[in-house]
């Protein structure tokens, strides 16, 4: 299927970023070659669990959550959404490599490092000016220079960091027990899951299935529980589901504690974005 329209919700841009936030509808389920000329680095607002998978040849990755487009380089893209919703952050020609020192051959030697990236502080810095962009204010442009330049100096370190870091990894979770966590996460309604209960599924210590998760995925299992459950409030915020009912539904003691999650991981009030998914 076929890329039927693209919604810029907000665009600004400064000589180091162009930040937009971008709505992509499809006719149906779709798979492409994109190319994407200038690096970006980007967070999708419609998070995990994955409908989306990107690949440069080899097995496909997630897609979805934060990641950085490396510049060039066409990607087979796929999707089963029908509309995806990205704050997007690229970098002009010429700029990334003149602020990281790497010259013309800067390049993302490992294509499968530049996706479903754990790296809390980016992922604040990108919804951070997602919201500026919506509601701009005294030194916006300030803002966005300096949140560039972050960005810019941690995607160097996370890609450039030494080769030990794409050593086999050992000690994460088998297949079998990462599918069963992860869909028991995707499956509860009406609570939160804890730790205990998870490490239970898969008969291993809160201790040891935390940091086995966070090796195998590159996120904790809180970042990944939040996602799922911001996913899903996405869903019911379409819907005519009063605020107080979703959030007992995602398992928040109270209407305000699930806005202010809400608000921390889009960078909306559940109620904007409800005008705002109903057009």
């Amino acid at each position: 299927m076929a890329l039927q329209e693209t919604i810029v919700e907000a665009e600004l841009t400064t000589p180091t970023l162009t930040v937009r936030l971008v709505n992509f509808v499809w006719d149906g389920p779709s798979e492409l070659v994109y190319r994407h000329d200038e690096y970006a680095l980007y967070r999708t607002l419609m998070p995990i669990p994955s409908r989306s998978r990107v690949s440069a040849g080899g097995s496909p990755v997630d897609f979805e959550g934060l990641g950085f487009w490396p510049g060039p380089t066409p990607l087979h893209f796929e999707t089963s959404r029908s509309s995806l919703r990205i704050a997007h952050c690229s970098f002009p020609e010429g700029r990334l490599e003149a602020l990281t020192g790497f010259g013309e051959s800067w390049t993302a030697d490992n294509p499968r490092d530049c996706f479903a990236i754990g790296n809390d502080l980016l992922e604040r810095t990108v919804l951070r000016l997602a919201e500026e962009i919506l509601r701009p204010g005294f030194a916006t442009p300030l803002l966005m220079e300096g949140g560039g330049l972050l960005m810019a100096a941690e995607i160097a370190r996370h890609l450039r960091a030494p080769p030990v870091r794409h050593r086999a990894k050992t000690g994460g979770l088998s297949p079998r027990e990462l599918r069963t966590i992860t869909d028991h996460i995707a499956d509860i309604d009406y609570r939160c899951p804890t730790i205990q209960e998870l490490a239970g599924l898969v008969g291993l210590s809160e201790r040891h299935v935390m940091r086995a998760f966070k090796q195998s995925t590159g996120l904790t299992l809180k970042t990944h529980i939040d996602r799922v459950r911001t996913a899903r409030a996405c869903d019911l915020l379409r819907g005519d589901l009063p605020l107080k009912a979703i959030g007992d539904r995602l398992g928040f003691s109270s209407a305000s504690h699930f806005a202010a999650a809400f608000r921390k991981a889009t960078g909306h009030n559940p109620n904007v974005y409800r005008r705002s998914a109903r057009g």
